[in-house]
């Protein structure tokens, strides 16, 4: 994709490409993403044991933030995890607005600073080693 610096891609930036490079119409492509974020919507399952702890985390009135590596928009990621009864997070990361990226610490930093708080002040509770670590 012809992205130039641009560190991650959004699920519009690949229907983007799609009309551009590959003459898909504006309409097609429109319908195609929503259908797109739609199964995500329905097909999604829970990670219960994350669900578990943001449960428990909340209950001990812990700020709890959701940083995310994800091409989905926030409105698509927002009602799965709605789906689920996750809600009332305190704030959300999300690499493809921020573009910046868990896995090479970019997308942490940017929460850090955002949050104004020091590494050793937040625990970060993953479900992928090698993005999360």
């Amino acid at each position: 994709m012809h992205h130039g610096h641009q560190e991650d891609v959004a699920l519009t930036d690949i229907y983007d490409v799609l009309q551009q490079d590959y003459g898909v119409s504006e309409d097609c492509a429109e319908q195609m993403r929503r259908a797109e974020c739609q199964a995500e919507i329905d097909f999604c399952q829970p990670r219960h044991t994350g669900i578990a702890l943001y449960r428990m985390a909340k209950a001990l009135n812990r700020k709890v933030v959701l940083i995310s590596d994800m091409y989905l928009d926030r409105d698509t990621i927002t009602a799965m995890l709605h789906r689920w009864g996750v809600k009332d997070w305190d704030d959300f990361f999300l690499s493809n607005e921020q573009n910046a990226l868990k896995w090479n610490g970019k997308l942490y930093r940017c929460a850090l600073e955002t949050l104004a708080i020091q590494p050793r002040r937040m625990l970060h509770i993953g479900d992928n080693w090698s993005n999360d670590y």
